[in-house]
């Protein structure tokens, strides 16, 4: 059973490659509300070499005007076959494109992975765990109001996973991507663009139709109040999450970020 599931593991990535080949791939990986949306926007403008390029729904892709970009948004959500069909779905205006984006969010590539086309540019996505969780928080919040919530962002043991993979110097042809030095520092922005021969910086915010928009609002680096480095300061943690980080993800913070869950872990848990 094994083997056979390998093999047809093999064929679908051959499929995959062989469907993408004329097209320049970009594959997105990172934990759920850590900015994949941001980056993908900022690069679809990069390679557009425009600002706010607008992106349409089509079938199960995401169409920019132009029609050189095609998003591919979450395909590990589904199976492998979801995938192959939604690709062949959306053969014409891939055919079309010069650039297809992929998405994949809450997980960690494998040995053998058709989600990941062989000649890809791969992007890993790096945010603060810290921020992270007050995202999802926030997020699960306003979708519980309205009855929308997915139920895809619980804050535990498989977050942690995906944090460390997330944080880890990248491996093999990986570059890590970190939301909070694209949002405070320019050169960091230019230098990643120019490690991937572009150089269009179009300054989009951190919000995107497409990936369901930022958590919060009135983005402003350096207010206090509602500044997007320091989301944690901003929203109640719970006190379960709290007892999760201290006893298991102490060691994916900060120093500042440990020393505030260590503070609030001996207020809360030992009075």
């Amino acid at each position: 059973m094994y083997k056979l599931q390998l093999l047809m593991l093999y064929l679908a990535k051959l499929y995959v490659n062989f469907s993408l080949r004329n097209s320049s791939v970009y594959v997105v990986c990172g934990i759920r509300r850590s900015g994949n949306h941001a980056l993908i926007s900022w690069l679809i403008d990069a390679l557009e070499n425009r600002n706010n390029v607008n992106m349409k729904p089509k079938r199960n892709a995401w169409v920019s005007e132009s029609g050189e970009t095609v998003h591919l948004n979450e395909v590990n959500f589904f199976s492998v076959f979801h995938f192959i069909d939604t690709i062949r779905g959306s053969k014409d205006i891939i055919k079309k494109s010069k650039y297809v984006i992929i998405t994949l969010e809450d997980y960690i590539p494998k040995k053998v992975d058709p989600l990941i086309p062989e000649y890809a540019t791969k992007i890993k996505v790096s945010r603060s765990l810290l921020n992270v969780i007050s995202s999802r928080l926030k997020r699960l919040n306003d979708q519980a109001k309205i009855g929308l919530d997915r139920g895809d962002m619980s804050i535990d043991t498989n977050l942690l996973l995906y944090s460390e993979w997330a944080y880890e110097e990248p491996k093999d042809d990986w570059i890590k991507w970190v939301y909070e030095r694209w949002l405070s520092e320019p050169e960091y922005r230019k230098g990643f663009l120019e490690d991937l021969a572009l150089s269009h910086d179009s300054k989009t915010l951190p919000s995107t139709n497409f990936g369901g928009g930022s958590s919060f609002s009135n983005i402003e680096l350096g207010v206090p109040q509602n500044n997007p480095l320091r989301r944690w300061e901003q929203i109640e943690i719970p006190d379960r999450v709290i007892s999760l980080l201290h006893s298991k993800g102490l060691s994916l913070l900060d120093a500042e970020e440990r020393e505030y869950i260590i503070e609030e872990y001996e207020k809360r848990e030992l009075g």
